[in-house]
């Protein structure tokens, strides 16, 4: 196990990964519906996981999306805001606000997470609470290779006590690791890892993205892998790298992580 003075750069990576997720949009001037591409047809979707909060001035929305179609699709959610009593309200002046979800192409049942936010002023003078989420519109793609994330596993790494607060967990990183397999017989060129965190509440908190084909990431969360470059037809490859605590969602900071899971998916071209 690597002393915990290497995680810096992992720490500044998930710092950079929370502010990317992030979502600051300006008030349209057309309905939401319109950031659709043209082609799109509704989409038959199932959620689960589904978590709303406000933190550091943002309302964050996240869960996981199951295509129900028979199609690969690329998939766009809606997202309608509610305040505690219940009651919609507008989110940039809109009714809804649409965003995708992480993967480019999501086999039929399969699934891929989404995590976005809106700053607070996108809501008025109202306060968000939690929201509702339905399908806003989905892309037919061609069938791509089928990535199972295999052999998962997380290690937790301990720090001294917090010289801050002694009462807060010591729990300082998880060192993750996996294998993705590519089932079929043929390659994935642009294989991406969905990383989904739990807290000790079994909620989950965050989902980012995992590119190995990024340099900055990949040195920045000190990725390994077996072999770079495009998974050739039905191989096996190991991965492995750090999350470190800072920048986290501030529940998980508090609760320290419960449990990990990845997805995993071909990015498009």
């Amino acid at each position: 196990m690597r002393p915990f003075g290497l995680l810096t750069a992992g720490l500044l990576s998930i710092v950079l990964i929370i502010g990317s997720c992030k979502n600051e949009p300006k008030a349209p001037a057309t309905p939401a519906a319109s950031m659709l591409p043209a082609g799109t047809i509704p989409p038959t979707v199932q959620f689960s996981d589904v978590h709303c909060w406000v933190e550091n001035g943002q309302f964050f929305v996240i869960g996981i999306c199951e295509n129900n179609s028979s199609d690969w699709q690329k998939i766009w959610l809606q997202m309608a805001p509610t305040d505690a009593q219940g009651q919609q309200i507008q989110v940039n002046g809109q009714q809804n606000a649409v965003f995708p979800v992480l993967s480019d192409a999501v086999p039929p049942r399969g699934r891929s997470s989404f995590f976005t936010g809106w700053p607070l002023s996108a809501f008025g003078n109202n306060t968000p609470d939690s929201c509702r989420l339905t399908g806003a519109g989905a892309l037919v793609t061609p069938a791509g290779p089928i990535l199972i994330a295999e052999q998962q596993s997380g290690v937790r790494m301990l720090g001294n006590p917090r010289s801050d607060d002694p009462t807060l967990p010591s729990e300082r990183a998880w060192q993750i690791s996996m294998v993705l397999n590519n089932a079929l017989p043929q390659p994935a060129n642009h294989p991406r890892i969905e990383l989904l965190l739990y807290g000790q509440d079994k909620r989950l908190w965050m989902s980012f993205l995992v590119n190995p084909e990024d340099a900055a990431q990949k040195a920045a969360i000190q990725l390994t892998e077996e072999h770079s470059g495009p998974l050739a037809p039905q191989e096996k490859r190991r991965y492995a790298w750090y999350v470190a605590y800072g920048g986290l969602p501030q529940a998980l900071r508090q609760q320290t992580i419960g449990r990990v899971e990845m997805l995993a998916f071909e990015a498009g071209k």
